[in-house]
């Protein structure tokens, strides 16, 4: 059985997994994380990998993936197309320097900007191949459940796929929460968006897979793979 390369982005709602042969697996992030992993890696014979994760991994897990010679960003100490600027390296998120990595494997750009829409909303900001830092902000999961959880009347609501088409002016409780999500995520993307290209005219890339609620209202932006930083991972190992 031939060897393979694995990437790995650990999420926190999902973890997605590339071969070098392009198979990909999404898993969510729960309990059974350790024993799918290892399924894989036992099926595809891995031997070489690199992954992202913005969540705790089992000492179990961890030690497995390095047996496989699978081990995380920082670890492998790769070269970066860009260096980092960021006052805390050590907390600065892996999926956040894989995903700036995939976006400059595009086009090989000098500056851009780099957005990641999940559980939560990140922003990452690269000037003249420095990667300076960003932002971080709720996803729609995020704000749905918090005005959920913090209120005594409010209902639990998310994005639903049928008739999507959300006014601005809801005309009722469920309409008004969904205008306030929705809205509240895409004006703050797109003052992002457009506050980078006033001052940078270069390109910005959107990796999600909300593209469908999105792509027809956010301007002046790329949507790029929503895997971005599985190819970032993939960047680093090529």
């Amino acid at each position: 059985m031939n060897n393979h390369i694995l990437y790995i982005d650990f999420g926190n709602t999902s973890t997605k997994l590339l071969l070098d042969n392009e198979d990909f697996y999404s898993f969510p992030s729960d309990n059974y994380l350790y024993e799918n992993i290892v399924d894989i890696i036992n099926k595809y014979n891995v031997n070489k990998g690199l992954y992202a994760s913005v969540i705790f991994l089992t000492t179990d897990l961890i030690s497995f993936l390095q047996e496989h010679n699978v081990f995380s960003l920082k670890q492998a100490n790769l070269d970066l197309p860009f260096s980092i600027e960021y006052e805390s390296i050590d907390t600065l998120g892996e999926d956040r320097i894989a995903a700036a990595v995939g976006a400059y494997s595009l086009n090989n750009d000098e500056t851009f900007l780099t957005i990641q829409i999940g559980t939560a909303i990140t922003y990452d900001y690269v000037i003249n191949k420095k990667y300076l830092g960003g932002a971080i902000s709720p996803g729609f999961a995020i704000r749905y459940l918090s005005l959920h959880n913090f209120t005594q009347k409010l209902p639990l609501l998310k994005i639903e796929d049928e008739n999507f088409n959300i006014d601005m002016i809801g005309k009722n409780t469920k309409e008004s929460i969904h205008s306030g999500v929705y809205w509240g995520v895409l004006y703050e993307i797109q003052a992002r968006i457009d506050d980078f290209i006033n001052k940078y005219q270069c390109p910005a890339y959107i990796s999600t897979s909300f593209k469908k609620y999105l792509d027809k209202k956010l301007k002046n932006c790329n949507f790029a793979n929503q895997n971005l930083a599985l190819l970032g991972l993939k960047f680093l190992l090529k």
